[in-house]
């Protein structure tokens, strides 16, 4: 038996019929899918797929787009459905004619006309090369069957396709075979790739460009024009890419058969697609659901080799004990619905992934965050492993250390990154500290609820009762005035706020889509409050503001489907008496409106199986509204029944009555259901009738005991004379405590508004006394807020700064006269105390408000190229009298360099000119010109984007 898997069917387990025949892998290639159309088995290490970009274009993630009407060839590691591009290992491209070694010269023509695609099948004509392509996958074996026109071909071998490589070895084996590799730098800075490759001919003759990182076969005397190519690849080594291949193959040259690979992945997928039997007769969403439950067994997928040897995340080779080790996690994702979704159909892969996520904490010490191919991207943001191990603890998974699990949860929560210790020091993330500070602030505040929960139930009460106050930092970025969640800049909210800006304070979101706490009902007061804010979101124009992110698509009101942050709030209904009416319309809505059977039939990128998972589970009428509870919230089954297969041989059965003649959505006698239930193999029944119960105003969020939010400091950041200074808390009942310029020994107790008249740095405090009443017993408890600190500037002059167009909106650090009023940023630049421009050039004028002699003058620029932010080529300063008319003192030129990835700060000194010293001049003008254009080869050249310059602190003296 070649292949992992045998496929066993137990007799009482309710089966779709081949499912696999309903796998579209169209669907979400084009559009903004970022998915792929070729060859893989359930969670395999081969993704084997035509590649139609080689850049890292925002549309070419998985190196293949439907829009494209060019390969360049096919490649045996994609992604799908990411934001970033990586992967596209091992190249390779068949003709009949000799290949050239260029991209731009290989690349062939071909046709959705004469393309194929089925699970573990993809078929494509190229007619300019002379050969009919056909792939087919096993788990760590990718298999090519070439058809020419002749009985001669060329094989084009390239290692150098779409990411950096840092090194690369091509040797050849014998008559029929190459082993190799390639290590590489795109979105994972250290990539290993290692391939051996049989063909079913002799090569008889190879040529190498000339560093060797590519080569052409040629073949000759091919019988029946036929070639194939086996290619096994290993993350490890050559040694283990042969043993894969050795494995996948039987290693006998009497030849496996590619159409017996074929039968046996889809076999393999019907195994899998199975474990959800979907029972309706409109055949698109068949075709919609098993393409959708397909896309969620792509990623994780395995990362070992077949004898359980693995690259670790300190490069080291390690052996897997007791379990298969995985790689693609898209954790900010697919914590969401794809984990609870495997917690259901998939115990034993969900343990895998935990005792994965152990292995890469004992390698590096912290959890992963979106992991890639044995590297740490640290994209997206949170410690969402904790989502997934307290999701699977609290529904009764084992198989992994539980101990260890908790150790390493706090000491991902513990680490000084991204945000952490301003979380820590002051129970929220500053903006000035972070970028993204509300987004971060309100995952980290769920993912310590996580912690805090299998804590608990683990008996380990001392760390939840920690936890459980860390979960309530989402109160101090809630402004409970507004209901938004909201930056907290110097002490105060953000002035100028726009609930729907899409700004450098959120995540790929506005404060509309992060407003909705997901372990706090919504974050909202009441059942009132809720409904409004629910009916208000989804009513309210579909129009962001702010900066343009592609991600945000799908909108019905502010709710963005295309997305994440917005998934679970469609579910809060379900928190309201008689609200259910509204999530399944709501879903109803989103399932027709965002998923279709075609290649634009996502809304949004598939990240990894989130979006697919979000289908899957609210198309049966259920949702993980809060990943480690228990509980879903139900909606609308669009299906006549589904059976969900469990492990445990029970069968979880979702049944529909529907009324003849009638076309009605279907409600349910409750709002949520349990694991435990689903585990038991109960029936979930939709019927004609109403729900009749809600959780109602229980649990709803009244202020909390657990802490007593920090309070707000509100005063002029730059101010000319005199400063009034107010201090609000966030609950009305608190009292607060301050002092001034670090002296916390005259700390003063505020009753009304003081003032300051020079540069005062502010702290305050607030405090709260619960009373519980027990058995006649009065009992209180003092609660102190962690101390928050602003600092209000009195300006140094009465000089202004007017810039002859304004900054970008995005970066505007606070207005004109930000570029001298003393405050410098800092290369966390999204903090916004930079001034950003995209444009040519611009002009600053500084009026000294009285003629002055001037000798220099500095200012300061940022680079941050990864983020389009560049260096100025030129730099020219002027002075005038009457600000007419100029005179040229100094100029800075520079070549920009365009591939300085590192984030610096450069400050320009330019000496005035001696002549210059000798009169007195108001005016001081300084001509910024930008680095133009984006060089092929830079990750902005895609875009045809112009590079933006970041200005901040311009000193004259």
């Amino acid at each position: 038996m070649r292949g992992l898997f045998v496929l066993v069917f137990l007799s009482n387990l309710c089966l779709a019929q081949n499912p696999s025949q309903y796998v579209n892998p169209f669907i979400g290639t084009g559009g903004h899918g970022h998915t792929f159309p070729g060859a893989t088995v359930p969670f395999g290490m081969v993704h084997l797929s035509p590649d139609t970009r080689i850049d890292g274009s925002w549309d070419g993630c998985s190196g293949y787009h439907y829009s494209d009407s060019f390969i360049y060839g096919f490649s045996h590691t994609h992604l799908s459905g990411t934001g970033v591009s990586d992967y596209g290992d091992i190249l390779l491209l068949p003709s009949v004619h000799p290949i050239s070694f260029e991209p731009e010269e290989y690349k062939t023509k071909f046709s959705h006309n004469d393309e194929v695609a089925k699970a573990n099948y993809y078929k494509v004509e190229l007619p300019n090369n002379g050969v009919k392509v056909e792939l087919t996958a096993s788990t760590w074996a990718g298999f090519h069957r070439y058809t020419f026109e002749k009985t001669e071909a060329y094989i084009l071998l390239d290692l150098k396709h779409r990411d950096k490589t840092l090194d690369f070895v091509i040797k050849e084996r014998g008559k029929h075979t190459l082993d190799g590799f390639r290590i590489s730098e795109g979105w994972a800075k250290e990539q290993h790739c290692y391939f051996s490759m049989d063909f079913t001919s002799e090569i008889t003759e190879i040529m190498y460009n000339e560093d060797s990182s590519k080569a052409v076969l040629y073949f000759e005397n091919l019988d029946k024009n036929q070639l194939e190519a086996h290619v096994g690849i290993s993350f490890t080594s050559i040694f283990g890419a042969q043993r894969n291949l050795a494995y996948e193959t039987g290693k006998t040259y009497d030849w496996v058969q590619f159409d017996e690979v074929m039968a046996d992945g889809q076999a393999h997928w019907d195994q899998e697609l199975s474990k959800v039997a979907i029972f309706t007769e409109d055949e698109d969403k068949k075709f919609i659901f098993y393409t959708a439950l397909y896309h969620c067994m792509i990623h994780p997928n395995i990362a070992e080799d077949v004898d359980g040897k693995y690259r670790g995340h300190d490069m080291k080779i390690h052996d897997s004990p007791n379990h298969t080790q995985y790689t693609v996690f898209s954790l900010w994702d697919t914590y969401r619905a794809l984990h609870p979704l495997m917690t259901i159909i998939d115990e034993r892969r969900t343990t895998d992934f935990i005792n994965t996520f152990l292995e890469i904490y004992k390698q590096s010490g912290r959890l992963p965050v979106w992991e890639l191919a044995s590297n740490e991207t640290d994209c997206m943001i949170g410690y969402h492993s904790v989502s997934v191990i307290t999701d699977a603890y609290m529904k009764g998974i084992r198989g992994f250390d539980t101990t260890l699990a908790l150790e390493a949860m706090v000491a991902s929560a513990n680490s000084d990154l991204f945000g952490l210790p301003s979380y820590l020091k002051y129970g929220f993330i500053r903006a000035e500290d972070e970028p993204e500070s509300v987004s971060k602030t309100l995952e980290y505040s769920y993912d310590d609820w996580c912690i805090a929960q299998m804590a608990r139930a683990m008996g380990e009460d001392s760390i939840a009762d920690v936890f459980d106050r860390r979960s309530e930092s989402w109160r101090n970025v809630i402004n409970p005035e507004t209901g938004f969640a909201t930056p907290r800049l110097n002490g105060d909210w953000l002035p100028n706020f726009d609930p729907k800006e899409v700004n450098l304070h959120f995540t790929e979101a506005n404060s509309w889509q992060y407003s909705f706490v997901q372990q706090a009902i919504g974050g909202a007061k009441n059942s009132e409050d809720l409904e409004n804010k629910l009916d208000a979101f989804f009513s309210e124009k579909e129009k962001t503001t702010g900066r343009t992110q592609s991600d945000i698509t799908g909108l019905i009101g502010q709710y963005a489907h295309g997305n994440e942050p917005s998934h679970h709030i469609a579910y809060l209904y379900n928190y309201l008496m008689l609200g259910n009416d509204k999530t399944k319309e709501l879903v109803t809505t989103i399932c027709d409106s965002f998923y279709k059977n075609s290649p634009s039939g996502l809304i949004g990128n598939e990240d990894c199986g989130q979006m697919s998972a979000w289908y899957v589970l609210s198309s049966c009428g259920i949702y993980p509204i809060t990943p480690g509870l228990i509980s879903y919230g139900v909606g609308y089954c669009q299906f006549d029944s589904v059976y969900f297969n469990l492990e445990n041989g029970n069968i979880f059965k979702i049944l529909t009555q529907r009324l003849k003649g009638r076309n009605s959505i279907l409600g349910v006698s409750n709002n949520f259901e349990s694991h435990t239930r689903i585990k038991n193999g109960s029936i979930l029944l939709f019927s004609d009738s109403h729900f009749e119960f809600g959780f109602g105003s229980n649990g709803y969020n009244k202020e909390s005991d657990l802490i007593c939010p920090t309070p707000l400091i509100i005063g002029q950041s730059v101010f000319e004379k005199e400063n009034w200074i107010t201090l609000k808390a966030l609950n009305t009942n608190n009292a607060i405590y301050y002092y001034l310029n670090g002296d916390s020994i005259r700390k003063q107790f505020y009753s009304r508004p003081f003032s300051v008249s020079e540069t005062t740095k502010v702290s305050a405090f607030s405090k709260s006394t619960i009373i519980n009443y027990t058995d006649s017993i009065i009992n209180s408890k003092e609660v102190k807020s962690p101390t928050i600190s602003a600092t209000f500037y009195k300006k140094l002059n009465n000089w202004t700064c007017t810039p002859s167009i304004p900054p970008n909106p995005q970066y505007n650090a606070g207005g004109d006269d930000a570029l001298i009023d003393g405050i410098r940023g800092t290369t966390k630049w999204q903090a916004g105390k930079w001034q950003g421009y995209q444009t040519d050039s611009v002009s600053f004028i500084i009026d000294l408000k009285e003629p002055k002699k001037i000798s220099s003058l500095s200012i300061g620029f940022l680079q941050d190229s990864r983020s389009w932010i560049l260096m100025p080529k030129k730099v020219v300063v002027y002075v005038s009298q009457d600000g007419i008319n100029w005179l040229i003192t100094n100029k800075y030129e520079k070549s920009v360099d365009f591939f300085q990835y590192e984030n610096f700060i450069e400050t320009i000194a330019l000496e005035l000119g001696s002549t210059r010293k000798k009169n007195k001049f108001q005016y001081v003008k300084v001509d910024v010109y930008s680095a133009g254009k984006f060089p092929e080869g830079h990750i902005g050249s895609t875009m045809n984007g112009d590079a933006f310059f970041f200005v901040d602190e311009i000193e004259v003296y």
